[in-house]
């Protein structure tokens, strides 16, 4: 019986010492190499580009109220309504409602946007601009017109020579009515996004509209003068973009576009007509 029990131990060390050998073998051979993750501009991420255009004659009478100047006119009295006095016109400013480009068709100012925050975004969105975004008043007249501005980032609104009461009608965001002149301009910080592009106007003059679409991600843009957009850094699969125009609201209330990896997807033209102008 010793014996069996000796040889028991014996056998025990035996395999205990080669399996030591064998790791130690092992650590002598050098690790494999992991294979070098894929690069972030090819392996998960595309772009999206394309055109909104406008396909209907610019003369239509659908038209021709969104092409005229607008006219403000001096402020009557309810006396002055009555009897008929013809108003006085006080200030007039180019109509930028609907802007198209007569040789292309193209449709500026329409917004393009990713309708929900992605699972990822491509790490050269995730910083924000340090300077805050600049909307000078001047004229009656908002420059930039429209705007796209990301979450925690910030907005100076100026004006260029007169003092200037403004109302953002926000749905999520707390209103706000700021009092702006040359020396006072006003900064406002986005805290939440608007499903919708928001309208800014002049209390004074109402003739002065604006609009800013408030986003929590990077894939958001406005068409050009020739109606063309491109949306970088897309997460690879299928997106859902929204196309806006202030004419209409939704051009498109959803699109489905399949974005392929390191590659620019152009899908078709987004097309408005005269008979959907409101």
């Amino acid at each position: 019986m010793a014996r069996f029990q000796s040889l028991d131990r014996v056998g025990r060390i035996g395999l205990l010492v080669g399996a030591v050998s064998c790791s130690l073998s092992r650590a002598d051979q050098p690790a494999a190499t992991p294979p070098p993750p894929p690069a972030a501009s090819t392996a998960g991420w595309g772009s999206v580009s394309g055109r909104v255009l406008f396909e209907g004659e610019l003369s239509a009478k659908q038209v021709r109220g969104y092409r005229e100047d607008v006219r403000e006119y001096v402020p009557q009295t309810i006396d002055e309504s009555r009897r008929g006095v013809v108003p006085r016109e006080l200030s007039r400013v180019r109509n930028q409602r609907l802007i198209v480009d007569p040789a292309t068709g193209g449709l500026e100012n329409a917004f393009v946007y990713l309708r929900k925050l992605p699972a990822a975004i491509h790490p050269s969105g995730n910083d924000l601009p340090e300077r805050p975004l600049e909307v000078v008043y001047r004229d009656r007249e908002f420059w930039p017109r429209n705007l796209i501005v990301r979450v925690g980032q910030t907005v100076r609104l100026r004006t260029a020579k007169e003092v200037a009461d403004f109302g953002v009608q926000f749905l999520r965001n707390p209103e706000h009515h700021p009092l702006v002149s040359v020396e006072k301009p006003y900064d406002w910080t986005a805290t939440a996004r608007e499903p919708l592009p928001v309208k800014v106007t002049s209390n004074l003059h109402r003739i002065a509209v604006s609009h800013w679409l408030v986003v929590d991600h990077p894939y958001a843009a406005l068409t050009a003068a020739d109606g063309s957009f491109r949306i970088e850094n897309l997460p690879a699969g299928t997106q859902e973009l929204v196309v806006w125009h202030e004419t209409v609201g939704y051009v498109v209330r959803s699109l489905a576009v399949d974005v392929t990896p390191g590659e620019d997807r152009r899908i078709a033209p987004v097309y408005l007509t005269p008979e959907r102008l409101r």
